[in-house]
């Protein structure tokens, strides 16, 4: 054995055991310094290809930067992508790229002030070879890249492949594809390529052989005292941790395009918004007009009437025409002083009460219809003849005479109206009972709806006032509503809570 052989052997040993030392030391130091020994190997590996440094033994050459330093590097990678996973590996691979990178252009960098000075050129820095860097430093990521797709290929189920051969089939596939890459980028077309590429995949086979032990010793010895699993990872975990990260970037790209589109809905929505709140803002200024309207243009020519009524009355008093005028036009006053109140109502605002007895507030009603009742030949019978006392705004007389004058319009067949009351634990249920035509279940589900308007027999008008009389009952968190009579006619009711004494 020549002493170059010798030397080199020593030098590969040495910086095998340098590595899997460092890599040994993770758990008490950390990674940092196996990534700073990984980047001076690279440094080292590029000068000496660079520079050529080989040594010939039984017809063979071994590149000493292949043959121990890329070969260490090599080792580097395998055993912390095996112990350490795919993110450790990511930072090991991406040091000895831009180290195998930068280190040319070092070179470049020095060999090109030498030569612009007076300074002898620098024959130990080599002036390196542009194909043959670029081959290497693409040659080199892809074979990382190839060593873990290869790793976890022969870790599947399939093969149910043995540790040992699993690792040296890896090891030796990573070699022979560096060798095809590296020397098809660096000497394809050249007349020496083919003797290189056979040269090299033996003197790799050569090596794999010789850096074997040393790596199945390392990772037996790691389980054995550590008890540390070189469990199999998802196949092609680099390039699927790559696709993730993608994929992320793309679910977010999305999320942004969708936040977008939620940011323009809702400025639609605002545009919207702002009309109709202009929209609203003129109708309720026209709201307001026409009770300004209502309460003081009609009122003071109801207020004349009323005057004359009264002196017409004082000479008449016996004079029931001129009674019913006096009376109607104070019931139009009050209608008039009403008017806010109903539009407080119909506007789901909350508006006064106070104690009031019931039993006045349907006589009054009872006597303003009376006189009508009488023309059209129907009996009115009220019933309603204790006191009640509620707590209520007076507008809920508008509930009754809507009742009254529903039954005038559309229950005339039944020539009679009887008021009455029933009393439970706590409310008091006012009844309206016609004798008329019965109103279908369909249909009473859905009369105190506005705008809803009946087409059947002879209700088709019945919908608007009775939408006025739920709204009324809905601000006195009361009920209206209607239920059949026997044996034919209809029910219409007032239901509220009574003040107990």
């Amino acid at each position: 054995m020549s002493a170059n052989l010798l030397i080199l052997i020593i030098e590969a040993m040495a910086v095998y055991f340098l590595v899997l030392l460092a890599h040994s030391l993770r758990n008490k130091f950390g990674l940092y310094h196996f990534y700073a020994l990984i980047g001076g190997i690279t440094a080292v590996m590029s000068w000496v290809t660079d520079a050529g440094v080989r040594v010939e033994a039984f017809g063979i050459s071994f590149m000493v930067g292949s043959t121990v330093f890329y070969t260490a590097l090599l080792l580097s990678v395998f055993v912390i992508y095996v112990f350490d996973g795919p993110k450790a590996t990511r930072i090991a691979i991406s040091t000895i790229i831009v180290v195998s990178a930068l280190v040319p252009v070092i070179s470049i960098v020095l060999n090109t002030q030498m030569s612009l000075s007076d300074t002898i050129p620098l024959a130990k820095i080599p002036m390196p070879s542009f194909r043959i860097n670029i081959a290497s430093v693409l040659t080199t990521a892809v074979d990382l890249i190839f060593f873990a797709v290869t790793w976890e290929f022969f870790g599947s189920t399939k093969f149910n492949m043995k540790l040992w051969l699993r690792s040296y089939l890896t090891l030796l596939g990573v070699m022979w594809i560096d060798v095809f890459l590296f020397n098809t980028g660096a000497f394809f077309g050249t007349p020496f390529y083919l003797d290189i590429l056979q040269g090299t995949l033996i003197t790799r086979f050569i090596v794999s052989l010789f850096a074997f032990p040393f790596l199945m010793i390392y990772i037996y010895w790691q389980n054995s005292i550590q008890s540390i699993e070189s469990e199999a990872r998802p196949v092609f975990s680099i390039l699927k941790q790559v696709a993730e990260i993608k994929q992320e970037l793309k679910q977010a790209k999305e999320e942004i395009e969708k936040q977008k589109q939620v940011e323009n809905a809702i400025r639609v929505s605002l545009e919207k918004h702002r009309s109709l709140s202009e929209k609203l803002g003129k109708e309720n200024t026209m709201k307001e007009l026409l009770l300004d309207v209502i309460t003081h243009d009609l009122k003071n020519p109801a207020g004349v009437i009323k005057g004359i009524a009264s002196l017409l009355r004082e000479e008449y008093p016996k004079d029931s025409m001129v009674a019913m005028v006096d009376e109607s036009v104070i019931n139009l006053m009050s209608v008039i002083d009403n008017a806010t109140t109903l539009a407080i109502v119909a506007g789901g605002e909350e508006i006064e009460k106070s104690k009031i007895n019931l039993k006045d507030v349907v006589d009054t009603a009872v006597k303003e219809y009376k006189l009508s009742f009488e023309r059209n030949d129907m009996a009115l019978i009220n019933n309603f003849s204790e006191d009640v006392f509620v707590n209520a705004n007076p507008i809920v007389i508008e509930i009754f005479k809507n009742y009254l004058s529903n039954a005038l319009k559309y229950s005339f067949e039944g020539k009679k109206l009887i008021i009455s009351v029933v009393h439970s634990d706590e409310n008091l249920i006012v009844q309206f009972a016609d004798s008329g035509n019965t109103i279908s279940k369909v249909d009473r589900e859905k009369i105190f709806e506005r705008n809803v308007q009946l087409e059947k027999n002879s209700y088709s008008g019945r919908g608007l006032g009775l939408a006025i009389a739920k709204r009324i009952a809905d601000a006195h968190n009361a009920e209206v509503g209607v239920k059949p009579n026997r044996p034919s006619g209809n029910i219409f009711y007032f239901s509220i809570k009574k003040i107990k004494d």
